[in-house]
């Protein structure tokens, strides 16, 4: 069985507050849903997320990029990480890409 890898969907569009050229510092990413026009907000971790996966990532290595950048053990981020990847594609922000 493939191991899924998870990226935007393509019915959200979003926008960042600030040209991101490392990914130590988030301030926010403003998310909208262009199937209900729900608009939200990201920050922190969030953030991090969500611009970690404009390319398309397993849980593992997007708990192992989250745990680099915040500098805490992997442990530590995993189940925040899946969390946010499960909540995300059940309302159709995230698209699964099978690797």
């Amino acid at each position: 069985m493939s191991t899924p890898r998870y990226t935007h969907s393509p019915s959200c569009a979003f926008v960042l507050n600030h040209e991101v050229e490392t990914h130590q510092e988030f301030y926010a990413v403003y998310l909208a849903d262009l199937r209900t026009s729900e608009i939200m907000i990201l920050e922190g971790s969030s953030a991090a997320i969500w611009v970690l996966l404009e390319d398309p990532m397993t849980l593992e290595e997007l708990s192992n990029e989250i745990s680099d950048i915040y500098q805490v053990s992997v442990e530590d981020v995993k189940d925040e990480v899946a969390s946010f990847i499960h909540s995300f594609a059940a309302k159709g922000y995230l698209a699964e890409k099978n690797s």
